[in-house]
């Protein structure tokens, strides 16, 4: 059977081809794997940057006990520096030590025996002039001095410790001691004495007195 279309030309509906559309999704699919793709790929090289951050916290970790070692040995190294840098001072100053034990044992009285007899350093809080950047010191504008500042600083010291026994009227006596360090002429000129430590105990049940002196080392002292 012939069927024959007598609408005008421009009245005919038009035959639309489904190639676009095919085209379209075919653009859609390709654009839907290359994010698959590039997804995959960041993902991957986030899951190495992951394993690698893992690794490295890892290390950290176990490096832990030596940066605390390390931190250790740069405490122990400020303070041997500031015991050398006082035994340097000392030694500038040129003191006889093997003097100054005799004057220990000619000062003692008969009652007092030495447990311990060392040289160390004691840091003190003391005040200073403030230090500009330009090393000269920061003055006042109100009063054109140098203002001051708390700065903590090592001095040298003589530390002597033991025991006195009761004297024969029943005294547990320091001050003897005490007094002839400080009016020596001889010991007074190198060393200033130093509030002690006392504490009264017994020893293999005698009752005594346990005591420490500090003696501060002078600066610029004289050897005998």
């Amino acid at each position: 059977m012939i069927t024959i279309n007598l609408l005008p030309k421009h009245l005919r509906p038009v035959k639309r081809t489904p190639i676009p559309h095919i085209l379209s999704i075919l653009v859609l699919l390709a654009a839907i794997a290359g994010m698959v793709v590039v997804f995959g790929a960041v993902h991957a090289q986030l899951m190495i940057k992951r394993g690698e951050l893992d690794g490295v916290q890892k290390d950290l970790a176990g490096l832990q006990a030596v940066k605390d070692e390390y931190d250790q040995l740069m405490a122990d190294k400020t303070k041997l520096a500031s015991k050398i840098n006082a035994i340097e001072e000392i030694t500038r100053d040129r003191i006889i030590w093997s003097r100054q034990l005799y004057n220990l044992n000619r000062l003692a009285p008969d009652n007092l025996w030495y447990t311990d007899i060392a040289v160390d350093t004691k840091r003190i809080e003391k005040e200073a002039p403030m230090v500009g950047k330009d090393g000269k010191p920061v003055l006042d504008p109100n009063t054109n001095k140098p203002r001051m500042s708390k700065v903590n600083v090592d001095i040298p010291l003589l530390r002597v410790a033991g025991y006195v026994i009761e004297t024969p009227d029943g005294r547990l006596d320091t001050g003897t001691f005490a007094r002839a360090a400080e009016t020596d002429e001889e010991f007074s000129s190198l060393f200033q004495i130093e509030p002690p430590r006392v504490e009264d105990t017994t020893y293999e049940g005698y009752r005594v007195r346990k005591f420490t002196f500090e003696f501060v080392i002078k600066k610029g002292g004289e050897s005998s």
